[in-house]
């Protein structure tokens, strides 16, 4: 009856609007994932510019033993677990991070293949085992980050960084997908 009526009808309104919704979700998807990348960027470069800052300062405490060395220091109770005496909170997975770098390892072996016996555990013989000194971690405060020209990294008692001060590494406490340490999220990312 009406065959030569202009304008749209609802089955092409319907189509036009499922095509504006698959549009609008591959830019959200986009958009979150562009999000989730630069995240990651700036937390490896905050780590980076920590890491640089905290060797110096080993550098100057080595040296003169009468320098400080810079943040809150994280202590551990008899039973393994750490505590801080300050507003930290250290969330257990971060805590088993903590523990786990700590642990000595028996270096690889140079004619292992690439298994589960290329590095093994403490719990082989103690004359092949390395010992790594047990860990100086220091979180450092927004005034520890301020004082060394750090300003624009924001931290609080929840999204802080660590540093280990015997191995000079960096980690970051509410980690990035289950990583916390800067050269693991490297490695990784």
């Amino acid at each position: 009856m009406y065959r030569n009526e202009k304008g749209l009808t609802m089955v092409h309104l319907v189509v036009i609007i499922i095509i504006i919704i698959v549009i609008v979700s591959i830019g959200v998807y986009l958009g979150e994932d562009l999000l989730t990348k630069d995240n990651l960027e700036s937390i490896k470069t905050d780590m980076m510019k920590i890491e640089g800052k905290a060797i110096l300062i080993a550098d100057e405490h080595e040296m003169d033993e009468t320098k400080p060395l810079v943040g809150i220091p994280i202590n551990r109770n008899e039973d393994g677990s750490y505590f801080v005496e300050a507003d930290y909170i250290l969330s257990e997975e971060l805590q088993k991070v903590l523990k786990e770098h700590d642990k000595p390892i028996i270096p690889k072996d140079p004619e292992a293949e690439e298994s589960e016996e290329a590095e093994v555990p403490v719990e082989e013989t103690p004359e092949d085992v390395v010992e790594i000194p047990e860990a100086l971690y220091y979180i450092w405060t927004q005034e520890d980050l301020i004082a060394r020209g750090l300003e624009s990294i924001k931290v609080d008692n929840i999204k802080f960084y660590i540093i280990d001060y015997r191995s000079l590494k960096v980690f970051y406490s509410v980690g990035f997908e289950g990583i916390y340490e800067l050269e693991e999220l490297k490695a990784r990312f």
